[in-house]
């Protein structure tokens, strides 16, 4: 026994992995010959599996600790007086805190963080929160609520489950439906391809740029920047689309992660399309309550009395905002370059558009700009995808003070320009980089058409030729133009290190 359980420890299944996708088929094929009332004992049990597989016993064990606090202290909650709901409350939700900071962050550097921590434990602080706020009753059947706090597509790399979306799915009885599992096969798939085809690619480019900035400078830098920013969207979208179209073959639907970010003409609309779940669950169970507080109150209202109603209104949030994007970026692993890179730098740029809103629009209007005309878009587009970019240095750079250098890098020295020998410098040749950006042109037409609607539903429609010549072409562009196979390791999903 102590030997299975070493090698399990040393044995991780990856969502990218054949092992993954004949588990998924095994858990799929039991779980709709299941009846409907052991269909969560099934989850149950492949939660568990796969946690086991995934992330060793340690991972399972720790995850066991929390979701049991969790569990107990919301049944305590929905069963007790006053007095003993604080205790229900607090003891599990500082247990799970505590967990999550000893172990994720690198302040302790012979702890290991366990398997999807950062994903769980939002997900188990949002259902005792949930409870505690009266949402619901607290869940009495143990394998109801591990169904629900380990979902095992979403313990890679989220989405963060809300309690109630996930239960309304077996409110009606859940039967094989025919388009809900090509759809979610078909989303599958397009993970895979944007995964190993496109962000597989793009790692190489930008692991040789950010590996060796001192000796790349100007365009070279800015094309590692621009190149990390795709790699990390299709890395990160592809995890999600494997995540949901898991979730959607068995009948569950989950909330969207990502809704065509680099579509956004802001920054406030690029962070209601990026990283969706993460972005709410901090507005609703941190910002909010924050607002609500006597202290931001009262300066609120003193901000509406000092810049009148509108613009005061706007200046009351900053400061909710700021404490906001600061715990976003110190959610990402508690360095600086995460503050700066995922937090603090993205609330400034949506505080400076507030404040230059009302002249911009004086402005627009004096010079008959519209903001609706495509050319303006489009400008707006690629400046939000710039600024997305600038905090995207921090993030994938080694530290801070790389960050800054690879800054001074772009505008400094020999900016360069672009030269076959130089592209096949940074570590792809040139049929590589072909597939790369004709694939990366197939993902811009295909969000494109996302924008007027589900893909899927518009390829539904068409007949049996097209559909099947469309897919047929996605899989043979996985098969035959992924990076995968023997002398090739694919890179773990990037959100699942956070």
């Amino acid at each position: 026994m102590r030997i299975l359980f070493d090698l399990i420890s040393e044995y991780q299944m990856s969502l990218i992995s054949a092992e993954f996708l004949l588990f998924i088929f095994a858990v799929i094929f039991v779980y709709y010959i299941f009846p409907a009332k052991a269909k969560r004992i099934w989850i149950s049990v492949a939660n568990l599996a796969f946690l086991l597989f995934a992330g060793g016993a340690y991972s399972v064990l720790l995850w066991g600790v929390g979701a049991a606090a969790v569990y107990l202290g919301s049944l305590v909650i929905s069963k007790s007086g006053d007095s003993l709901k604080k205790i229900g409350f607090w003891c599990p939700l500082i247990l799970n805190v505590v967990i999550l900071f000893v172990t994720r962050y690198q302040y302790f550097y012979k702890v290991r963080a366990p398997f999807g921590v950062s994903f769980y434990t939002l997900i188990l602080l949002s259902y005792l929160i949930d409870v505690y706020w009266g949402k619901f009753e607290a869940v009495e059947s143990p394998f109801e609520f591990v169904s629900y706090a380990g979902f095992f597509p979403a313990m890679t790399s989220g989405p963060i489950i809300r309690y109630k979306e996930f239960n309304a799915n077996f409110k009606e009885k859940i039967r094989p439906d025919y388009k809900k599992i090509t759809f979610g096969i078909e989303r599958i798939i397009w993970g895979f391809f944007k995964k190993l085809v496109i962000s597989e690619r793009l790692a190489i480019i930008v692991n040789t740029v950010y590996g060796d900035y001192e000796n790349f400078s100007g365009l070279y830098i800015i094309f590692a920047v621009i190149c990390f920013a795709f790699q990390l969207y299709t890395d990160f979208s592809g995890c999600m689309d494997i995540v949901l179209g898991v979730s959607e073959a068995m009948g569950i639907t989950l909330e969207e992660n990502f809704r065509t970010p680099f579509y956004a003409a802001s920054e406030s609309e690029l962070w209601r399309r990026w990283h969706i779940s993460l972005g709410t669950w901090f507005k609703d169970y941190i910002m909010y309550p924050l607002q609500k507080t006597d202290l931001m109150v009262k300066f609120s209202d003193f901000c509406r009395k000092k810049f009148g109603r509108k613009a005061g209104k706007k200046v009351g949030v900053w400061p909710g905002l700021l404490i906001l994007w600061f715990l976003i970026g110190y959610w990402h692993g508690g360095l600086l370059k995460y503050v700066i890179g995922s937090g603090l730098l993205h609330a400034c740029y949506m505080i400076c558009g507030q404040i230059n809103e009302p002249w911009l629009k004086k402005l627009h209007e004096k010079v008959g700009i519209k903001a609706d005309t495509k050319w303006y878009v489009v400008f707006c587009r690629v400046r939000t995808f710039l600024l997305l970019c600038s905090g995207f240095v921090f993030f994938r750079a080694d530290s801070t003070v790389t960050a800054l250098n690879m800054y001074r890098g772009m505008f400094s020295g020999n900016v360069g320009i672009f030269s076959a020998e130089g592209i096949t410098s940074l570590g792809l040749d040139v049929p590589d980089i072909t597939v790369a950006f004709v694939s990366l042109f197939v993902l811009f037409v295909a969000e494109l058409f996302m924008q007027k609607g589900s893909i899927r539903e518009q390829i539904s429609e068409m007949n049996i030729i097209a559909k099947s010549i469309i897919w047929a072409l996605l899989i043979c562009s996985v098969m035959i133009f992924g990076m995968y196979g023997p002398g090739f390791s694919a890179g773990s999903f990037i959100y699942q290190g956070f």
